[in-house]
């Protein structure tokens, strides 16, 4: 059950304020691991390309073949170092 879901129900929950102190420092502790977490790099076809020594025709077949997952945002494509499966 999700939280919206048990305020539209009319349940009741009763928090103590060590339990709100527990929760805010769980909050806090996986806030700090998520900023910790390496900010993924987004390139371009033109630039994935060129940083992997190869032509955009490649980067075509590679897709096609499933070797190469990229990430589209309207007509264009970009690709992250991960998204290229070693095979």
């Amino acid at each position: 059950m999700d939280i919206k879901s048990l305020i539209s129900s009319g349940v009741q929950i009763v928090a103590t304020a060590a339990d709100l102190k527990e929760f805010a420092l769980a909050i806090i502790e996986e806030a700090k691991e998520l900023a910790q977490q390496p900010e993924e790099v987004y390139y371009t076809r033109e630039q994935f390309a060129q940083r992997k020594g190869v032509s955009l025709g490649t980067l075509w077949r590679w897709e096609r073949a499933g070797i190469l997952k990229g990430t589209r945002r309207g007509s264009r494509v970009f690709y992250r170092d991960q998204d290229l499966i070693e095979k």
